[in-house]
């Protein structure tokens, strides 16, 4: 019989595979001469389009449906073809980028995935489980997914922004931006918030102060939300009422993170020791993304982040990304139990928190250096990063091998 959660999970998890060989890919492309040039947009599109809708989207919607839906909801027909169909769409999405760029395969097979995402998450929502009707939890589920359609106007508004020749302007990136920005803070922060939410769910629905806790830090973090768009508006210069929206905007969320820490302070939930290992660090990631939220609402910070886009726009990526997300990710399929956290797993572990903190240290580091103009590293920038993204591509390989052989724990 098959173990539909282990599936979802595999296919997840070689797509995060594919995600690392494409990146460690555009770290060898500066040695490459002409081949950079190239190839780097095309293989720098699949690389994030198959990081966010392959490992992060398919992942994070199978846990979904495997601890909100309905029973037994991630073995049914409807829910098998649908991992088919994106698994078929998200392949053509990473092999089209590379040899087309933005042409008529890459962006058929983009904009399909889009429409039939549409149809996966509207789906989940009608099959969650009655037992959360009228709960926080349904509350983070529903402005998550509703984050998801806004963010996905981005990719959408991006093809006739090019086509009208704003390719590489303000508009350009600021398109980007609004398509990442309610992509991560909204409908993947949400989620993660929710699933979080479930591992305390009994002690916080029995108690009406954390509830309340709950209930405010729901309101904030959706008002911080769409708020905090305005912090990727401040790098160009907007008017001081932006500024003003930015700084508010980042007390909300600081607020929401407060309650959310109040509703469940004091809950004991025994992990085992990689359990917490991995927990710990995705808190402290999560920590680290508010803060730095909170800097990026402050004009100077702005401005020099965007300036220096190649170390801390990319570090505060991959800090979401590699750093709260994935590892969120990684800790929730091994405390489920749908994958085994053998001696493999765990040097998997070991070599991509290790390749993962070695690359944030250089990209910052590399920035503050270069913010100044302190040159000493650029000669040997790109090979440290290729070796460090080496190490995280072997972790990953080994995360993989280790979900693909071992059997989930009873």
């Amino acid at each position: 019989m098959i173990d539909y959660k282990r599936l979802w999970l595999k296919i997840a998890i070689i797509f995060f595979f594919f995600t690392a060989f494409a990146g460690l890919f555009l770290r060898l492309l500066p040695f490459l001469d002409d081949f950079d040039n190239k190839y780097h947009f095309g293989v720098l599109q699949s690389h994030s389009h198959t990081g966010f809708l392959g490992w992060v989207f398919i992942a994070l919607y199978a846990f979904l449906i495997n601890t909100f839906g309905t029973q037994n909801l991630i073995g049914k027909k409807k829910t098998v073809r649908i991992l088919i169909i994106l698994t078929v769409l998200l392949l053509g999405i990473y092999i089209s980028f590379p040899l087309d760029g933005y042409g008529v395969f890459s962006i058929t097979f983009l904009s399909l995935f889009l429409i039939y995402s549409y149809y996966t998450l509207v789906y989940f929502y009608k099959n969650i489980d009655s037992k959360y009707n009228k709960t926080i939890i349904k509350k983070f589920l529903l402005w998550g997914i509703v984050l998801y359609f806004i963010s996905s106007i981005g990719p959408w508004a991006l093809g006739p922004v090019i086509a009208g020749g704003y390719k590489s302007t303000k508009l350009y990136y600021d398109t980007i931006f609004f398509y990442l920005h309610f992509l991560y803070n909204g409908f993947i922060t949400f989620s993660i918030i929710a699933l979080y939410l479930k591992l305390f769910w009994e002690k916080i629905e029995n108690n009406s102060n954390r509830k309340k806790c709950m209930f405010f830090s729901f309101i904030a973090l959706l008002s911080g939300t769409f708020l905090s768009y305005s912090e990727s508006l401040l790098w160009h210069n907007p008017p001081l009422y932006v500024h003003f929206i930015s700084v508010l905007s980042a007390l909300f969320i600081l607020y929401a993170v407060f309650c959310l820490y109040k509703s469940i302070e004091g809950i004991q939930i025994h992990y085992n020791k990689i359990e917490k290992y991995l927990i710990t660090f995705t808190l402290i990631f999560f920590i680290l993304k508010i803060v730095l939220q909170f800097f990026q609402a402050f004009p100077y910070f702005s401005k020099i982040s965007y300036l220096f886009k190649g170390q801390f726009i990319i570090g505060y990526i991959h800090l979401v990304t590699l750093g709260f997300i994935s590892l969120f990710l990684i800790f929730y399929s091994i405390s489920t139990q749908i994958i085994k956290s053998g001696r493999l797993f765990k040097t998997g572990i070991y070599f991509y928190l290790t390749g993962f903190l070695l690359t944030e240290v250089l990209l910052f580091f590399q920035g503050i250096l270069l913010l100044n103009s302190i040159y000493i590293l650029s000669p040997s920038f790109n090979l440290l990063m290729l070796v460090f993204s080496l190490v995280i591509f072997i972790g990953i390989l080994l995360i993989l091998i280790n979900s693909l052989y071992k059997k989930a724990q009873n």
